[in-house]
């Protein structure tokens, strides 16, 4: 193998590397590591099967190929790898997805297809009638409840991605706070 090979190579692993670094601290960040999974084996094989799925879909967004569609199969297989519920799988993608492609300077069209990372508090504003109200916890969350809330928060803010700014205002806002 000649230098510049093997300098391609090095940097393309450093590139993988750092993806799946980027990938493990935000699925840590949402705390669902911590308080959804009673062992480290559950949590080692949420990690593996995050790395697998989430990779996969970072791709999509590097290739500007990444649909909806693509992302709620994505959901449904680290679900299925992960023996894990719909609201924990949503969780990880969602928000390793939305941080991802803002860092990217996703376009509009990808932005229009990232979901909304469900929690309790997306739960509580956004389902105030029309159905009784899910789980709030994510352990529970199911799959038709998932496609509802997406559903309300695309038809209240047009982009179901904007459904999160209702988080990061209080969280930004606090943050704030914190640093004054």
């Amino acid at each position: 193998m000649n230098r510049v090979a093997t300098q391609e190579k090095k940097l393309y692993d450093l590139e993988k590397w750092s993806n799946e670094g980027l990938i493990l601290h935000f699925i840590t960040a949402t705390g669902i590591l911590r308080s959804s999974f009673s062992n480290g084996s559950a949590r080692n094989q949420y990690k593996a099967a995050s790395l697998k799925v989430v990779g996969k879909l970072m791709k999509k967004v590097d290739s500007g190929s990444l649909t909806n569609r693509d992302i709620r199969k994505g959901i449904l297989e680290l679900r299925k790898k992960a023996r894990c519920s719909v609201g924990l799988a949503q969780k990880g993608i969602n928000v390793v997805l939305k941080y991802y492609c803002f860092a990217r300077k996703a376009n509009a069209r990808l932005l229009k297809a990232l979901d909304c990372p469900i929690d309790s508090r997306i739960i509580t504003y956004y389902y105030k009638a029309g159905r009784n109200k899910p789980h709030y916890r994510l352990l529970k969350l199911g799959w038709e409840d998932y496609k509802f809330l997406q559903g309300l928060i695309e038809k209240k803010e047009g982009v179901r991605i904007l459904g999160e700014w209702v988080y990061e205002d209080e969280y930004q806002g606090n943050a704030l706070k914190a640093r004054l």
